[in-house]
């Protein structure tokens, strides 16, 4: 099941307060491709679970600057 950063937030495993657009870019950084686009919405990204936390856990990892 891919769902939109938004929905994983509804169901209270995303965190809110994280832009999209920063999870696409640690999505980017942990797997060198962009995440795929939500069919219904074009300008949207849809993840899976596994890839959700993955690119939070590089999100996380990734320096502050």
């Amino acid at each position: 099941m891919r769902l939109r950063h938004s929905r994983w937030a509804e169901l209270g495993i995303a965190p809110a307060d994280v832009a999209p657009s920063a999870i696409a870019a640690a999505y980017r950084r942990r797997f060198g491709v962009s995440p795929q686009v939500d069919p219904a919405h074009r300008t949207a990204r849809v993840y899976s679970l596994r890839e959700l936390q993955q690119s939070l856990a590089e999100l996380r990892a990734a320096p502050q600057g």
